[in-house]
């Protein structure tokens, strides 16, 4: 495919306010209106209920069935369970999945601790994509009882450095740490969604500072419009080369690397 590749998306409902576009046939309209071909996808569902086994088997369903897009499932897992390694075994071998969604802050555990850093492991060891969804809802628009904090990336040079197989995207990363976001950057490991990027001229900034090569086009729709993030790219005025990494050639290079055809 040509087209866009978005690598941050969700279906199902947000359970702080209605969204739109929350069943696949409606996203995928959206996405399609705005040139994207290609979405990676997970369910807010596996966000918060207490067992993600029902959500990703759903989500494994939903993107089997003929889509406008070409539709790769993400699933949620939660290493605080006792039972998360079985859950991705069916992930890698029942529903054959490129990857896991991870989301620390909804699960109140961090990238040290909890199971997290062995989760990494046995991902890295099948060959599976971990996103760790940094940074999802504004703080001024959370609900005031479910406050929600960014993921604190910091112990991610050390993690890299222990399992040297794990490719790791980051989802909502705000780019606020130069020293930090330069180490992980340079891992060639490490990728970065551009959904949470802010201020004029971002991306282009991004390009310089950080190289194209680690950035991916993420629209986390439909919590936001697709064209926030294409708008984006399309203020950068970068090259041909530059637009196509960041649109569609890294990600079609994750998911070789998965062993996803394309």
């Amino acid at each position: 495919m040509s087209g866009r590749v978005d690598v941050n998306a969700y279906v199902g409902g947000w359970p702080f306010r209605s969204l739109p576009w929350r069943d696949l046939p409606a996203l995928s309209a959206r996405l399609r209106r705005a040139g994207i071909e290609e979405v990676w996808l997970s369910s807010f569902g596996g966000m918060l209920q207490s067992d993600p086994h029902e959500v990703n088997a759903e989500l494994a369903r939903l993107c089997a069935q003929a889509s406008a897009l070409r539709t790769y499932p993400f699933a949620t897992l939660n290493p605080v369970l006792p039972d998360w390694n079985e859950d991705l075994r069916q992930i890698a071998e029942v529903y054959r999945m490129p990857g896991i969604r991870l989301h620390p802050g909804y699960r109140g555990y961090d990238l040290e601790r909890d199971g997290c850093q062995e989760l990494c492991a046995e991902a890295a060891r099948r060959g599976l994509l971990v996103q760790i969804a940094v940074h999802l809802e504004d703080e001024r628009t959370q609900h005031p009882r479910f406050q929600v904090p960014a993921v604190d990336c910091r112990p991610l040079p050390k993690i890299l450095a222990r399992f040297p197989k794990l490719t790791v995207i980051l989802l909502g990363y705000r780019f606020t740490h130069a020293d930090l976001d330069l180490e992980l950057a340079r891992s060639g490991r490490v990728f970065f969604d551009i959904s949470n990027a802010e201020g004029t001229g971002v991306v282009r900034r991004l390009v310089q500072r950080l190289g194209a090569q680690c950035l991916l086009l993420g629209t986390l729709a439909p919590l936001f419009y697709p064209e926030a993030a294409i708008g984006k790219i399309d203020e950068a005025q970068l090259s041909e080369t530059d637009r196509k990494v960041i649109e569609r050639d890294n990600a079609h290079r994750l998911l070789m690397a998965a062993g996803k055809p394309l």
